[in-house]
């Protein structure tokens, strides 16, 4: 979820926003630095925002609207990534790699990719593979322990932003705690609900947009 501004002036550059895609925030860069010609600077606007996706009422409920929610984001992130592949050569070239390999990273590997490997690999070592080296075992625990520490860093900013901004906020160390370690539980969730989102838009790419809109608008 993002709450974003821009200025007048750069919408009308950019003649506005397309109509026919998801996430504003995102189509609006791409669209206006394929535009301007230039790579535009993000500035982080220190106001306190509640933003979040729709809530169940119970934990069943929310659980479903937590996948339905995941679903809608994957395909619209999809519909994010055609539209930079179309708009990417009317971008400077440095600016066009240099995001396309952090969105790459970020929804392709981190969200969407990263849990699969991770159970997969931990499979195939305790079923299917004997004797494996030493210097394996050591590179798949340590690129675990990045995954950890990644989300140790979000946790912490999630810890001190609060403070920053002077708002209150009662969540104790035990329940970050046990999200901490959920973490990788909840991302693998997270990554098998993509893998079928994306399977959705390769095989019924119209129909699934359409949904996706009527999706947002509901939202």
């Amino acid at each position: 979820m993002s709450i974003f501004s821009f200025s007048l002036s750069l919408a009308q550059k950019g003649d506005f926003i397309h109509p026919g895609y998801q996430m504003d925030d995102i189509i609006c860069l791409i669209r206006w630095m394929g535009v301007t010609q230039q790579r535009l600077r993000i500035s982080m606007i220190p106001v306190p925002v509640l933003s979040g996706p729709t809530s169940g009422e119970t934990i069943e409920k929310e659980i479903i609207e937590w996948a339905r929610q995941a679903r809608r984001w994957t395909i619209g992130a999809a519909e994010v990534f055609h539209y930079f592949v179309v708009k990417s050569r009317r971008m400077p070239i440095v600016a066009a790699c240099s995001w396309g390999i952090a969105f790459l990273i970020y929804y392709g590997v981190l969200l969407c990719t990263g849990g699969l490997f991770g159970l997969t690999t931990m499979l195939s070592m305790i079923f299917l593979v004997k004797n494996v080296p030493l210097i394996i075992s050591y590179i798949m625990y340590g690129l675990f322990a990045l995954q950890m520490l990644t989300f140790s860093i979000a946790f912490i900013i999630d810890m001190f932003i609060p403070k920053l901004l002077h708002v209150d906020e009662c969540i104790c160390f035990p329940r970050n705690l046990f999200h901490f370690i959920t973490t990788p539980f909840v991302l693998l969730a997270y990554s098998l609900v993509e893998l079928y989102a994306l399977h959705e838009v390769v095989i019924v790419s119209k129909k699934i947009r359409k949904h996706g809109h009527i999706c947002k608008m509901l939202s």
